[in-house]
């Protein structure tokens, strides 16, 4: 009961001290002083629990910060993705050894010393979406495209060849970004023949100076090359216990 009355009290303190400081240092006091830190740790999954409840302080700080809220405005606004859920991007890694998965949407405006193309064998080719609707996209005009039955109204827009130039075009704009986003080193996988033209990798590996390229040894499992073999020892130290 004492220890009820006093997480109470403790609570109702920092409640009072909320417009004092920053609302991240609130919420994180509120985390750690009042056992729910413990707790978390302690409960089902609570070494991946916990550091998401410590990110997420520092969210609810950047969101105060951002639009100028006290605590109090940040967290209702906060408590809205009780019923509307967001997606969270996850934090950027620290380590100067990290290597980032990632989308090139989501690599967008950013820089790298060096940047992998994942996807070998991809193709300029953009597949357009079987779709039995489709609408113009300055809404002056549909298509309908059955099985049996293909109507355009009004006749002779070319909804389907048009929609098919834009995802041409954007293909080539994400190949674009994807490239320009390596400041030192530009990866570029070739996986068999790539003939510039149909493949992305295959362009982006035509006529580029000799200089400025280098092929490395071909990669074959169970005789790898030296190339594969630099790999540093990483030492992972394992979580100790989060109510420490």
């Amino acid at each position: 009961m004492n220890r009820a009355r006093a997480a109470r009290e403790l609570v109702r303190e920092l409640r009072q001290r909320r417009f004092d400081r920053s609302p991240g240092t609130t919420a994180r006091e509120l985390l750690d002083r009042t056992a729910f830190a413990r707790a978390v740790a302690l409960g089902p999954n609570g070494a991946q629990r916990l550091p998401r409840l410590r990110e997420l302080c520092h969210v609810f700080e950047k969101i105060a910060a951002d639009e100028r809220h006290d605590y109090d405005a940040a967290s209702a606004r906060v408590r809205e993705w009780i019923d509307k859920p967001v997606q969270l991007d996850p934090p950027h890694p620290v380590g100067a050894e990290a290597v980032q998965v990632m989308t090139v949407h989501q690599a967008k405006g950013l820089e790298f010393p060096v940047v992998a193309i994942w996807d070998g064998k991809g193709q300029w080719d953009a597949r357009l979406q079987a779709s039995p609707w489709r609408m113009e996209r300055d809404g002056h005009g549909w298509m309908i495209n059955l099985a049996v039955l293909t109507w355009e109204e009004p006749a002779g827009l070319g909804i389907r060849d048009a929609e098919q130039r834009y995802l041409d075009s954007e293909r080539r704009r994400v190949a674009y970004v994807a490239a320009t986003r390596a400041r030192d080193l530009l990866i570029v996988p070739k996986a068999g023949s790539v003939s510039p033209g149909r493949f992305i990798c295959g362009n982006l590996l035509a006529d580029v100076p000799e200089q400025l390229m280098r092929t490395t040894e071909l990669y074959i499992d169970g005789a790898e090359p030296a190339w594969s073999r630099q790999m540093k020892v990483i030492d992972r130290n394992a979580p100790g216990d989060g109510s420490d």
